[in-house]
């Protein structure tokens, strides 16, 4: 009976401890500045080289914070203003003229992008972006 107990008790360790361990996650934040200066107002997204869900964040003058998953994330950067040959909205909200933002970051740092960022589990987590037109 008490081989039995230790049988036991040895499944269920193996089966509650031997599972995946949790993704590790670290606070990252940094500078965003476009063209010289800081990015105003805009979003960064860190999104899992290994998969998983993207993280996105506000930049506010030129500055962002986060928790994203260690490791290999590739990097988006975002910041809408109104479309310069956007007519003037005459129509208040939901008129055809409503919402003419356009992204004036240039794709190779959202869409299209080649920005990434490797996330230390440990250590200083400051990631600083210079982008250029």
């Amino acid at each position: 009976m008490h081989a039995v107990r230790i049988m036991s008790l040895a499944a269920l360790i193996a089966f509650f401890g031997c599972g995946p361990a949790a993704p590790k996650v670290a606070k990252v934040s940094g500078t965003v500045n476009f063209d010289g200066a800081p990015l105003a107002k805009g979003e960064i997204m860190f999104a899992p080289a290994t998969g998983g869900v993207p993280v996105i964040a506000a930049i506010a003058e030129g500055k962002y914070q986060l928790e994203a998953l260690a490791g290999k994330n590739r990097v988006e950067i975002r910041a809408m203003r109104l479309a310069r040959n956007a007519p003037k909205n005459t129509g208040g909200p939901g008129s055809e003229n409503a919402g003419k933002d356009e992204n004036y970051i240039p794709d190779r740092y959202n869409d299209n992008s080649s920005l990434s960022a490797d996330v230390p589990v440990t250590g200083s987590n400051a990631l600083n972006f210079d982008l250029k037109k």
